[in-house]
């Protein structure tokens, strides 16, 4: 790969892993090495589940009322994206259909006064918050 540096990225069910390293070159091949890494398993992870909603991601942050929701989805479902004042108001509720993979939403919220909301995605079994603010 043309590093000395390699990130590798676990779904951490299990507290070790194994990796066996072969570095090459113009000269050929090293041995295989083996070692044992310690990964920090997250309380959720769960032997063979997977997060139905991930990489939630809202932008800009602060808006001046027009914002994006991209977030990733296992599977083609339904979810439930709500922005709520502090106090626990529901100033929106609007159903998403989303499909596997990368999904985008757009919001308006140019109508709402400035200040700082909570934009909620709910599946059926996972929630993501994320505080906005509204300039």
């Amino acid at each position: 790969q043309g590093t000395t540096t390699i990130v590798v990225n676990f779904n951490a069910t299990a507290a070790n892993r194994t990796l066996k390293v072969v570095a090459n070159n113009a000269c050929g091949a090293s041995s295989a090495k083996t070692l044992v890494v310690a990964v920090a398993v997250c309380p959720s992870a769960r032997e063979g589940s997977l997060s139905e909603l991930s990489n939630v991601e809202v932008y800009p942050n602060p808006s001046k009322g027009l914002l994006s929701v991209n977030f990733n989805s296992i599977s083609a479902d339904n979810y439930l994206l709500t922005v709520s004042d502090l106090s626990g108001r529901v100033l929106r509720m609007i159903p998403v259909s989303a499909v596997e993979g990368e999904n985008k939403v757009n919001l308006e919220l140019t109508d709402v006064s400035t200040g700082v909301y909570v934009l909620t995605l709910k599946g059926n079994s996972d929630v993501s918050q994320t505080r906005i603010v509204i300039e």
